[in-house]
């Protein structure tokens, strides 16, 4: 997940504790038990405490976490090759969409474009609420859009071009 401008990156999930303390005996390192790890106001214990000796249905969670981890990355990909050839990010703060291509993608992609680009140009800790981006992608396509307002940006369509600004009170002097 991100952390700013940092991305925490988690390798050893798929790892049993049994096989990290082992190990980590290995190598002669300590092994330091945390204790919020037994917290049960944490999702991520009560999970753990859940699927405790039922190794089948763990087995079964942790396929389908690495499907949709294999699915997330593969969606990123295709974002970011899209945002590469479609999104021209200009001089003034502005973001320029090539609107054809961006009305010939698939509803899914131009959702994660639409977000990152309102997130990016506006600024945002984070992303808009993705049921107003798709209201707002639906808005686009329609003959008469004049324009609308998300995430601190002015969003506009100028030919086969869709333009994204930050709102005026929301640019820094």
């Amino acid at each position: 997940r991100s952390l700013g401008p940092v991305r925490l990156v988690r390798p050893l999930l798929r790892w049993t504790k049994g096989s990290l303390i082992a190990t980590c005996d290995a190598a002669g390192q300590m092994f330091i038990d945390d204790p919020s790890n037994r917290a049960p106001r944490f999702a991520r214990t009560a999970a753990r405490m859940a699927l405790s000796g039922n190794e089948k249905r763990r087995d079964a969670l942790l396929a389908r976490a690495r499907v949709a981890g294999a699915e997330r990355a593969r969606h990123e990909a295709i974002l970011t090759t899209f945002l590469g050839r479609a999104v021209e990010a200009r001089p003034d703060g502005s973001v320029a969409i090539d609107f054809g291509a961006y009305a010939a993608s698939a509803a899914a992609l131009r959702l994660s474009a639409l977000g990152a680009v309102l997130r990016t140009v506006g600024g945002g800790r984070h992303p808009a609420a993705r049921a107003a981006v798709a209201t707002l992608d639906g808005a686009l396509a329609a003959p008469g859009f004049s324009g609308a307002s998300l995430a601190g940006c002015l969003v506009a369509r100028q030919r086969r071009k869709l333009l994204v600004a930050r709102e005026v009170g929301r640019v820094a002097r």
